[in-house]
């Protein structure tokens, strides 16, 4: 029966993930796209120019691209694939650390999940990172059980690919090894086989050392250049911590399909599950939350920019924690309706109840993810093109204006301060102007946003899912 609802979820997965999966790219995407995947394969895996080259991504797109050809669905079809294996990964998982009703319920609620969904159709390496993530986490905890060799070489091949993916996976292999090492010192009897100290874990975290260094050794030099050259990008400004955990609550808001009282309950959930793991299983709980504390410790240090798409790596693990959080309040429940049942067969039917009503609530969200596309540039241009009049210059700044300008090849004239607006304006004719991510605009060129709030009106706004992402078409009057 277990693999049966399994199946169901993995073919209830893939209808999910392809549903609109030709939509338009967003602008991560397209910088993707044009940067990396179209660059022949050598390339890809030898030159690193920015971190926005997620590698394993990039070239698993390379080589989607080539056998079905360039379309927004073959360049997102590594992360559908990901995204649907994370499903039956995360039901191995919660296995580990929980018992099966609540492993089926969690891997059932990352299946109908909008934010999943959304990562799933995502061109970028973030569906590759959890799924790496997941199935690391997994290892390392039959690694630590069993003490076996053969859990830790798939640990070490799991985590560097995970690493290969996304560099954010480095904080998932330091917090495993510091929970190894606490656990020597805190726990030996935890890391003994027959009153033997195990040494496995060193050779696999040694061996995902290795991997990972062969990996990225094509791209050493570039890598060194990029990170110690001295660069910086506006997002270091804007992308704060603070900011990421205000984004990422919104971003909870629009998933629920409850607005902010949805947000309040699953809160209150969610720390009731903490509560849950807290009592019984702290190491489990220290595996799922070190991993992003020292993400977040890492940012600050460094004085980097954060995004809540950074943790999505950990999204699995939160699911775990928030089902057992929903069947113990549906514990608690049965026990003040019915004190004296049988306990553990209405502890399981409640909590089955009410993650279902979780899981329904979830998917009648997914009608605005399929809604709009990710960004609307290509409406915005249609938009445009069938309004304008001949001798109106049309404008483009910020990061539209990369979009614009590279992906889609248009003649538009990119702007970059005032004077460059002013400049463009031509006597007797309208003037058009388009942008997006208007908080970072402000943040990069304050002037040009001075600008169109004074000079321009709103025509029309293409809505989009993704936060903040709309694309904006304005237009002043002659001068």
């Amino acid at each position: 029966m277990t693999y049966l609802i399994l199946t169901l979820l993995i073919i209830c997965g893939i209808m999910l993930r392809i549903i609109h999966l030709n939509q338009g790219l967003w602008i991560d995407e397209i910088l993707t796209l044009i940067d990396f995947v179209r660059l022949p394969f050598s390339d890809i895996v030898s030159s690193y120019t920015s971190n926005n080259n997620h590698v394993l991504f990039s070239a698993l797109a390379h080589l989607s691209t080539r056998l079905f050809g360039e379309h927004a669905w073959s360049l997102r079809l590594p992360s559908v694939l990901s995204g649907v294996l994370s499903i039956p990964v995360l039901y191995m998982l919660g296995r580990s650390v929980t018992d099966k009703c609540e492993s089926l319920l969690a891997a059932a609620l990352l299946t109908f999940s909008y934010h999943h969904i959304w990562f799933s159709q995502n061109a970028r390496g973030y569906s590759l990172l959890l799924f790496w993530a997941s199935v690391g986490t997994y290892f390392f905890l039959v690694g630590i059980k069993e003490g076996r060799l053969k859990a830790w070489i798939y640990y070490s091949m799991a985590t560097a690919f995970g690493i290969y993916s996304h560099l954010n996976m480095v904080f998932l292999l330091i917090g495993h090894v510091i929970i190894y090492l606490g656990l020597i010192l805190w726990d030996p009897q935890r890391c003994a086989v027959d009153g033997k100290r195990k040494l496995t874990p060193m050779i696999g975290f040694l061996l995902t050392g290795c991997l990972t260094f062969m990996l990225y050794l094509p791209m050493i030099g570039g890598m060194f250049k990029f990170y110690f050259g001295g660069s910086e990008h506006v997002g270091t400004k804007m992308a704060t911590p603070l900011w990421s955990l205000f984004e990422a609550i919104r971003s909870m808001e629009k998933g629920m399909n409850l607005g902010w009282v949805g947000v309040g309950v699953a809160l209150v959930v969610f720390v009731s599950g903490f509560v849950s793991y807290w009592r019984e299983k702290r190491l489990v709980l220290v595996l799922f939350f070190l991993p992003p504390l020292l993400t977040v410790l890492a940012t600050i240090l460094l004085k980097s920019s954060i995004f809540p798409r950074f943790f999505f790596f950990t999204f699995g693990f939160m699911l775990l924690i928030f089902v057992r959080g929903v069947m113990r309040i549906g514990s608690f429940l049965d026990r003040a309706v019915a004190p004296k049942s049988d306990e553990r067969r209405f502890y399981s039917r409640t909590g089955v109840i009410l993650v279902s009503v979780a899981i329904l609530l979830s998917a009648s969200s997914l009608k605005w993810l399929y809604a709009f596309p990710k960004q609307d540039f290509e409406g915005a241009l249609l938009y445009v093109e069938r309004n304008y009049t001949e001798g109106d210059p049309i404008l483009v700044t910020g990061p539209a204006a990369v979009v614009y300008k590279r992906y889609y090849q248009k003649e538009w004239i990119s702007v970059k301060s005032v004077r460059d607006i002013e400049y463009s304006r031509r006597k007797g004719h309208s003037t058009w102007l388009v942008y997006t991510l208007p908080r970072f605009l402000e943040a990069a060129h304050p002037d040009v946003m001075v600008s169109i709030k004074r000079d321009f009106k709103t025509v029309k706004i293409f809505r989009g899912t993704l936060g903040g992402g709309d694309v904006i078409v304005t237009r002043a009057d002659p001068s």
